[in-house]
């Protein structure tokens, strides 16, 4: 279960979580399993996920910028995570 991604959820519209899922490559409905804990995110799709709500946060949607680190327990203790492509954290 991710609490970031269940968080974001709760506080992200309806019409803003179909755009991240489209740009992500995957679907809501699969956001909503992996946020109720039915569903492992892969380090792929945190990445995916990161990415996507990025480019809808640059086209002014008032969304929260989810990172790979908050999203996958891999990526969290990775020690090289920082130099990861687009990660600020």
């Amino acid at each position: 279960m991710s609490k970031a991604l269940k968080n974001w959820i709760q506080n992200t519209s309806a019409e803003h979580q179909e755009k991240v899922a489209k740009i992500a490559g995957t679907t809501r409905n699969y956001l909503f399993q992996v946020a109720g804990g039915h569903r492992n995110l892969s380090v792929e799709m945190a990445a995916n996920l990161e990415r996507a709500t990025q480019k809808l946060f640059t086209t002014g949607a008032m969304v929260k910028v989810l990172t790979r680190l908050e999203l996958s327990t891999i990526c969290a203790k990775c020690p090289l995570a920082n130099q990861c492509p687009n990660q600020k954290g």
